[in-house]
């Protein structure tokens, strides 16, 4: 069953680290102010007549694939780095391109880190620890065992 999207959300923070979800940030656009927010009357009314006005006569209000892809990617600076990734970069590194790397599987990779910061992996599932490597750029494949990691042991 569609449903249309019809909720709308406008926030402030004085933090830049906002996005904490990559495949969801799509849905927001972070703005950082160069100057204190003016205070001025919005007129509300006209407002909603101009949106509604827009709407019935046709004006597109999604995105398109192309734009999400390109809002996903001007949203990268604006995303809290996961605290598992210093760890990571600690013990791993991203091979270079034609560089031959080791295949682990995200158990392996783990279990790794869980061993040498219990404390830092404390929270995260093996899930979470997937989608974290794959927003930090690591290589995977699927393998006859499951899908493994490519990666440089330092």
């Amino acid at each position: 069953q569609y449903f249309d999207r019809m909720a709308s959300f406008i926030g402030t923070s004085n933090h830049a680290d906002i996005l904490t979800d990559p495949t969801g940030s799509r849905r927001f656009f972070p703005i950082e102010l160069e100057d204190r927010i003016g205070r001025f009357k919005i007129s509300y009314k006209q407002l909603y007549a101009q949106l509604k006005m827009e709407l019935r006569s046709g004006a597109r209000y999604w995105y398109t694939p192309h734009e999400e892809a390109l809002i996903t990617e001007r949203n990268k600076r604006f995303y809290r780095r996961p605290h598992e990734e210093g760890l990571f970069f600690s013990l791993f590194r991203l091979p270079r391109k034609g560089e031959r790397a080791e295949e682990y599987s995200i158990h392996l990779l783990y279990e790794h880190m869980r061993k040498v910061s219990p404390a830092t992996m404390r929270d995260i599932s093996i899930n979470l620890f997937a989608r974290h490597l794959a927003m930090i750029g690591v290589k995977s494949r699927h393998s006859y065992s499951g899908s493994v990691y490519s990666v440089i042991r330092l």
